[in-house]
């Protein structure tokens, strides 16, 4: 897809990665071994809120049902969700709008 990528390997570090470098996008799995991926996107957001920075998308990627991550994501607030595996096309589809969305609002990366 051409997008730059790096990779944590747990939620800490995802917390780490995410305090010291400047993202235009977090991907997160709900089952990280240390913290719950829903557990990590609440604390970005409180990150966020105590730093003042803007609001980064999160999306979470999760073996479980649907009607659950809604609500998860939703208290989180969490931008969006699909179950694993995501085809390559819905992916390229969801970040295509998240992108997409970010231009409109007027929010550079």
């Amino acid at each position: 897809m051409g997008y730059q990528v790096d990779l944590a390997v747990n939620g800490q570090q995802t917390l780490e990665m995410f305090s010291s470098n400047a993202y235009s996008l977090i991907i997160l799995d709900a089952g990280l071994p240390d913290i719950q991926g829903v557990e990590v996107g609440k604390r970005i957001r409180i990150l966020e809120k105590n730093n003042k920075t803007n609001r980064m998308p999160i999306i979470l990627l999760s073996a479980y049902p649907s009607n659950s991550l809604k609500k998860w994501c939703q208290e989180a607030e969490i931008d969006n969700f699909s179950t694993k595996p995501i085809p390559y096309k819905d992916l390229d589809i969801m970040l295509e709008n998240i992108f997409n969305q970010k231009a409109v609002n007027n929010e550079f990366f």
